[in-house]
């Protein structure tokens, strides 16, 4: 019967993974069972809520925790992972598989949360966009196109402004692919047009107008 050269403890006590324990063990290789990165620093946009991830803007529900998990790292499979926040410091308690035992890992490290706004918040607030769709005709189809419009449009770029006018109500839309698609869609017969804006990196810039009469 095994017995451990660190703690005594004999098989019957407790599981071994090679010559020791597993809690001997844990202790033995803490530093290679999991590992997190020097210092994880997340960005959350202070308007829409959203969250970086590399390059983009993610939807996020304030769940830290879940986030902060996928940092993790470890030569084993991560079967349990929990953090912990203490000022700005997280700690994490998980646990890993090995030999198809369950072995306890902890590791520490620095964890900072910064607002900065998003693109599409900081271009919003700036009154950008790249496309006006001018919606005329009957003012109870403009109103009902229009609502229809905002939705589709907001879940796939942002609306800066929502101006009404005598003659109708026109869209000012921060992505021109994003009104071109959602207007293409709907088949109706629009005019187009062109203005020049700008210049940036030897190109230029152009914001497109779409009409459609009802």
């Amino acid at each position: 019967m095994k017995s451990c050269p660190s703690c005594g403890a004999s098989e019957k006590q407790r599981e071994f993974i090679g010559a020791f324990c597993v809690d001997c063990y844990a202790k033995k290789r803490g530093d290679e069972l999991i590992s997190a990165p020097k210092k994880i620093e997340l960005d959350t946009c202070p308007v829409c809520k959203c969250l970086r991830q590399g390059l983009n803007w993610v939807d996020f529900d304030g769940d830290y925790e879940s986030v902060l998990v996928q940092k993790l790292k470890s030569p084993y499979p991560i079967v349990e992972a929990k953090a912990r926040f203490v000022e700005n410091r997280v700690f994490f308690n998980a646990v890993v598989e090995i030999e198809g035992k369950r072995i306890p890992a902890y590791v520490e490290t620095r964890f900072d949360l910064t607002k900065k706004m998003c693109q599409d918040c900081g271009r919003r607030s700036g009154g950008y966009h790249e496309a006006i769709i001018q919606l005329r005709g009957n003012p109870t189809r403009i109103s009902q196109l229009a609502q229809a419009l905002l939705r589709e449009l907001e879940e796939i770029t942002f609306v800066t402004k929502v101006i009404e006018k005598k003659e109708g109500v026109d869209l000012q839309v921060g992505s021109k692919r994003a009104a071109i698609d959602v207007m293409s869609k709907r088949h109706f017969e629009t005019t187009t047009s062109n203005k020049l804006v700008g210049e940036k990196n030897g190109r230029q810039l152009f914001r497109r107008t779409i009409c459609v009469r009802l």
